[in-house]
């Protein structure tokens, strides 16, 4: 730890470290790299920290504000940590020593340090914006609060969404704001970074799933995993009742159909397995029957359940014993029942070997992760070398770094993870830069190995301490 603090405190006195996402792996990333004397610039570019991690109902086996907002408050209040939300990296030049980064940060139109939460410009905000689907569902003002945990926690103003941007005529926020922070002339800002090392963390995306017509995403009552968070949240669209979008109606019968956008073997793009998935379905068929009651009755249609991660297994036993059905199949298609507000799953039954339908209030897509268009066009500018599932290339014995030296990832974009490997991914990545490990000019300078090459292999070694013999 000593010889690590070390040679943070030689990086920090040349240059900053670059954190690209302030989502939960570019936070602990950053605070890493800050607890160790490396300062960091961080780079977000929507206008509040947290990513998606703030966005659902509940993680497993914890509350989502208890896994990040501390870290939130402590990034933002750190000296050794420089936040950029609302904030692009626009391009890259690779020097001798290190990155020049551009970064693109655009305005709030509103004084963060001046704004005081009070509320008074929602009250008069005469345009709301209502967003269908995905982790922002619900209904806001052009001016608001991102989510109710938002740090920092100030208000933004949607220039898409605003009048005075559109048109000139609105000014009502400015007027009633009591502190003066509504700021509708500022200016978007060009920022010049020299950077020693880059850590992306820009987490993950969702496929789209409205091209791939049997699951039938096109009908009122089949919503995705995250789509059914942003259900059961209290700031989603139906205030934390559990709706049917179709008809407003509670449902009593709810299907989780696994594997949506992933685990298929004709593109390769979509091959791999989304890795949190399974434990995703089974923890919101939990909570569904604690918000809907015992009665309600939830099926989830899967290949396999992949619970490797610590206690996983015996979460999802416990959900059988609180009767979550697991139904062994590959769905044919969901289609909606004639003369019904209902569906239909039609499926093929591998106990009986018959083609079966049953029907449900509402259909649940468990879609998989993968890398956003804008991360896979930055890393590729930058020289990364992407898989065949289109993540950033790593070394299996070294999962966050890069093809290109002083460039590591974490969490989703070298491949999908859960919250715990993020986290893991992120201290692994700080660790690499705090080392020097990640500075250019030091690939490559490690003790001399030889001249020949072998691959890395992994030894298997047996203590013959006497105090902790192995059993024969």
């Amino acid at each position: 730890m000593e010889r690590l603090m070390d040679t943070a405190r030689q990086i920090s006195d040349k240059k900053p470290a670059l954190v690209i996402g302030g989502g939960i792996s570019g936070l602990y990333s950053a605070l890493n790299l800050a607890r160790m004397g490396v300062k960091v610039v961080l780079v977000e570019k929507s206008p509040a920290l947290g990513g998606a991690l703030p966005r659902l109902f509940r993680t497993y086996p914890e509350c989502a504000c208890c896994r990040i907002y501390g870290e939130m408050l402590e990034v933002v209040n750190n000296p050794e940590i420089d936040v950029l939300t609302l904030a692009e990296v626009s391009k890259v030049e690779r020097k001798k020593e290190g990155f020049v980064a551009t970064v693109l940060q655009k305005p709030k139109y509103v004084n963060v340090t001046a704004c005081i939460a009070c509320g008074k410009c929602v009250e008069v905000c005469p345009e709301t914006v209502n967003i269908q689907g995905g982790f922002e569902w619900g209904e806001r003002k052009a001016i608001y609060i991102p989510y109710p945990q938002t740090v920092p926690y100030a208000y933004t103003i949607d220039a898409d969404s605003c009048l005075f941007f559109r048109d000139g005529t609105c000014r009502e926020c400015e007027k009633v704001c009591p502190t003066e922070a509504i700021k509708l002339e500022a200016l978007e800002e060009k920022k010049e970074l020299d950077v020693s090392n880059i850590i992306v963390a820009s987490g993950f995306d969702l496929p789209d799933v409205s091209i791939l017509n049997k699951y039938g995403y096109q009908l009122p009552n089949v919503v995705t995993s995250v789509e059914f968070e942003r259900l059961m949240s209290l700031s989603g669209p139906t205030k934390g009742k559990v709706l049917c979008p179709g008809n407003g109606k509670p449902p009593e019968k709810i299907a989780w159909i696994q594997c949506v956008g992933s685990r298929d073997t004709r593109n390769a793009e979509t091959s791999h397995c989304s890795s949190v998935c399974c434990m995703f379905a089974i923890k919101e068929a939990i909570n569904a029957k604690e918000l809907l009651g015992e009665s309600t009755e939830t099926d989830i249609y899967f290949m396999d359940v992949r619970s490797f991660g610590k206690h996983f297994e015996e979460y999802a036993n416990s959900a059988q014993e609180q009767n979550v059905n697991f139904k062994y199949t590959r769905i044919h298609s969901v289609v909606p029942k004639a003369d019904s507000e209902k569906l239909e799953i039609i499926y093929h039954n591998h106990e009986t070997d018959q083609v079966e339908k049953t029907e449900y209030d509402l259909v649940i897509l468990s879609t998989g992760l993968r890398l956003t268009e804008s991360t896979r066009h930055f890393l590729r500018d930058l020289g990364v070398d992407i898989d065949v599932s289109t993540f950033a290339k790593t070394d299996s014995f070294n999962p966050v770094k890069t093809t290109v030296p002083g460039v590591y990832v974490c969490g989703s974009v070298g491949g999908p993870k859960d919250i715990n490997d993020s986290m893991v991914e992120a201290g692994a990545a700080a660790a690499e830069v705090a080392t020097g490990l990640g500075q250019p000019e030091a690939i490559g300078s490690g003790p001399e190995t030889g001249e020949i090459e072998e691959e890395t292999r992994l030894g298997v070694f047996l203590c013959d301490c006497p105090v902790y013999q192995i059993p024969s």
